[in-house]
C-alpha cells in the first residue's frame, strides 16, 4: 500500500467517533459530513483521537494530539537485520507486557509474540483494543483473523506497524481511544483486549463496553482479560501499593460476580475462563525469562491447569478473560 494512498477499508468502515457519522477524506485528513471534525492521516494512519473529550487513556491521547500538533513525529526506526528488535518495543516491553519482562528491558532478541486464546470461527474480522505495539494484534494474524489495531499512543501505532511490516504481515492500525471507537457498528466478528480495561475507571470501562458492542457483529465475541480482585497477586500488589504508595499504572479490580454482572449488562451472555495465576508472562516466552521467572511462571502454568479440575481454585486467579456474546 503506497502510504500517500489511504486505504479504502477505511473509508468504508471508519466513522467520527464522536456523532458517528461517515467521513469523507480529503486532504490528507478524514472529515465528518455532519460536524466537520477533522482527523489527520499519516502515512495510511487515521489519528482517530479528539480534543474535547477524553477518557482515561487521556495521558497517552494528549501526547498524541501534542506529537501531532507540533509536528514532532519522530520514528526511530532503523530496521537493517532480520533479528533486529523495534526500539520502541526494547524500550517499553515491561509497560506492554508487565513487571515481569523488566529484566528484559533493551535485551530483547526476539519479539514476545504469544500464541492467540481464541480459535478463528466463522468470522474473521477481529479488532485489538488497546494493541499497543502490537504483539495481541500480530498474534491473532498469525491465527488467521483480518485484524485491525486500535491504540491511543501514536508512537505505539508506528511502532506496530514497523513491526508487522517487519514480520511480513499486513495489519491495519488506527491511533484512537477505546471510549470512542471509530468504527462502523457491525463491523468486526470479534473484539479483543489484553491488560487494558483493567487500567479504566468503573464508569470508562462501561463505556468501552458500551462501544464494543456497538462495533460487534450480531452473535459477534469479545474477549477482555481483567485483574480478578480476589486473586493472590491482585492483594500483594494492593498492599505494596498501599504500603509504598507506589503505582505505575490506574488499577481497578473486580471480583468475578462484579464481572460478570457488568459484561452482561453491556454486551451480552458472559462467561469467565481462568487466564493465568502469578504473571501475565506467556509461554512463548519461557525461554527469555531468567531463572525464578521461570520458576513463577511453572507454578502459575500447574495452578491453571488444576483449576480445571479443582474449580475452587479459579477463585484466587490472577487474571480472568470475560467472553461475552452480543
Amino acid at each position: 500500500m503506497d502510504e500517500n494512498n489511504l486505504d479504502k477499508w477505511y473509508v468504508n468502515n471508519l466513522v467520527c467517533p464522536l456523532d458517528k457519522s461517515e467521513l469523507i477524506y480529503k486532504n490528507d485528513s478524514l472529515v465528518c459530513k455532519k460536524n466537520y471534525h477533522k482527523y489527520l492521516v499519516y502515512k495510511n494512519t487515521p489519528i482517530m483521537l479528539v480534543d474535547e473529550y477524553m477518557s482515561v487513556e487521556s495521558n497517552f491521547s494528549k501526547k498524541s494530539l501534542s506529537i501531532i500538533k507540533n509536528n514532532k513525529i519522530n520514528e526511530t526506526y532503523f530496521g537493517i537485520e532480520d533479528d533486529y528488535v523495534d526500539k520502541h518495543v526494547q524500550k517499553n516491553v515491561s509497560a506492554t507486557n508487565s513487571n515481569f519482562y523488566k529484566s528484559l528491558v533493551g535485551k530483547l532478541k526476539k519479539y514476545p509474540i504469544p500464541n492467540f486464546p481464541i480459535t478463528k470461527n466463522s468470522g474473521s474480522n477481529l479488532l485489538d483494543v488497546g494493541c499497543g505495539w502490537g504483539r495481541w494484534t500480530i498474534a491473532s494474524n498469525n491465527s488467521g483473523f483480518n485484524s485491525v489495531g486500535l491504540d491511543p499512543s501514536i508512537e505505539s501505532i508506528l511502532a506496530a506497524k514497523r513491526v508487522s511490516k517487519q514480520l511480513g504481515k499486513n495489519i491495519r492500525f488506527i491511533v484512537g481511544d477505546a471510549c470512542y471507537l471509530p468504527f462502523k457498528e457491525n463491523t468486526f466478528d470479534n473484539c479483543f483486549s489484553y491488560s487494558v480495561v483493567q487500567h479504566f475507571s468503573k464508569l470508562e470501562a462501561l463505556k468501552t463496553l458500551e462501544e464494543i458492542k456497538y462495533v460487534l457483529k450480531p452473535n459477534g465475541y469479545s474477549q477482555i482479560q481483567m485483574l480478578n480482585k480476589h486473586g493472590l497477586r491482585s492483594a500483594y500488589v494492593r498492599i505494596k501499593h498501599f504500603l509504598f504508595k507506589k503505582k505505575y499504572f490506574d488499577t481497578t479490580y473486580y471480583s468475578p460476580k462484579e464481572l460478570i454482572q457488568m459484561f452482561e449488562n453491556k454486551i451480552g451472555k458472559t462467561n469467565i475462563e481462568v487466564a493465568s495465576f502469578f504473571t501475565q508472562a506467556q509461554i512463548t516466552e519461557y525461554d527469555l525469562f531468567p531463572f525464578w521467572n521461570k520458576l513463577i511462571f511453572k507454578l502459575s502454568s500447574y495452578l491453571n491447569n488444576k483449576s480445571q479440575t479443582l474449580d475452587f481454585l479459579k477463585k484466587f486467579a490472577d487474571n480472568f478473560y470475560i467472553i461475552s456474546k452480543k
